[in-house]
C-alpha cells in the first residue's frame, strides 16, 4: 500500500495534469467510418492545482472539448507525473486519480487554484469559465519498478487535520512574510524548481499557502512547491517543522 502522504506530495506539487474524458464523436468523425461509435476517449493538458484534503482543481471554459464532455459524462481520469526532468519519464512517479469531475462553487477551491495559477485570475470570473473539483474514487500509483498500486483514493484524505489547519494558513503566510521573508528564501533557494524558468531576482519569494503537506511560495507568477518532511496537523506543528528545516538548511550552509 502507498504512502499517502507520498501520493499527496506528488499531486501538490503538479501544476499541469493530463486529463482523460470521455466524449461523443463529431459529426465529422462520425462521417469517417462505417458506424459512428460513442464513448470515444479524449485526452487533454490542463492546469491543475489540489485543495486542502489532495483533490485535484481545474477551471474550464465551456468551449473546451473536455468541459463539453463532461458535461454528458462527469467520470475522469488525471494523471500527474513527478516535475522534475529526467533522461527516461518512465522512471518518475506517476499516479493516475478517477472519479468525478463537477463544477465546484466552493470558495476555497478558488483561493487554491488562483494561488497557484494566479494570471488565471484575469479571466477566472468570465461568463463561460467554471472551477471544477475532482472527486476521487480510485486511483492507480506507480513509484518506480515493481512498484504499482491499485487503491480506493479516500486514502488521500485526512479532513480533520486539513480543516483544522485551514484556519490559521492566512495568518501563518501572513507571520511568515512579514517577520521571517529571510527564512522564506531559503526555502526557496534550496529547491531546484526555483532555478528554473524565468525570475525576477528582484523580486523576492512570498508564501502564498500552506497545508497539512508542505508550503506554496511565490514569485511574481511562479510557484514552487516545499514539501515538509512529514504531515503536519496544526499552526504548532507546522512552526516546529519549519524551525527544524530551516536549522537543516542553515548547517548545510555553514
Amino acid at each position: 500500500m502507498p504512502d499517502p502522504f507520498i501520493i499527496r506530495k506528488l499531486i501538490r506539487e503538479a501544476s499541469y495534469a493530463s486529463l482523460g474524458v470521455t466524449r461523443e464523436p463529431t459529426q465529422n468523425t462520425a462521417q469517417t467510418r462505417q458506424t459512428a461509435q460513442t464513448g470515444q476517449p479524449y485526452v487533454s493538458l490542463c492546469a491543475t492545482a489540489s485543495d486542502r484534503l489532495g483533490r485535484p482543481l481545474f477551471l474550464f471554459s465551456t468551449l473546451s472539448a473536455h468541459t463539453q464532455a463532461l458535461e454528458v459524462d462527469p467520470r475522469a481520469s488525471v494523471l500527474i507525473t513527478q516535475t522534475q526532468l529526467t533522461d527516461n519519464p518512465q522512471t518518475m512517479a506517476r499516479v493516475s486519480i478517477m472519479g468525478q469531475l463537477t463544477p465546484c462553487d466552493d470558495p476555497e477551491v478558488r483561493q487554491r487554484y488562483l494561488t497557484r495559477h494566479a494570471a488565471a485570475a484575469l479571466y477566472a470570473d468570465f461568463g463561460d469559465f467554471s472551477f471544477y473539483r475532482l472527486e476521487p474514487e480510485e486511483l492507480h500509483y506507480v513509484g518506480g519498478f515493481a512498484q504499482s498500486f491499485w487503491t480506493d483514493a479516500r486514502i488521500l484524505a485526512d479532513e480533520t487535520e486539513s480543516l483544522a489547519l485551514a484556519a490559521d494558513a492566512t495568518g501563518i503566510c501572513e507571520h511568515m512574510n512579514e517577520d521571517h521573508l529571510d527564512a522564506i528564501q531559503l526555502f526557496a533557494n534550496s529547491s531546484p524548481l526555483s532555478g528554473s524558468g524565468e525570475k525576477n531576482p528582484a523580486i523576492e519569494w512570498q508564501m502564498v499557502d500552506v497545508d497539512t503537506d508542505g508550503m506554496d511560495l511565490r514569485q511574481d507568477e511562479r510557484v514552487i512547491r516545499i514539501p515538509f518532511p512529514e504531515p503536519v496537523a496544526d499552526s504548532s506543528a507546522v512552526r516546529r517543522t519549519m524551525i527544524s528545516m530551516l536549522k537543516e538548511l542553515r548547517a548545510a550552509q555553514a
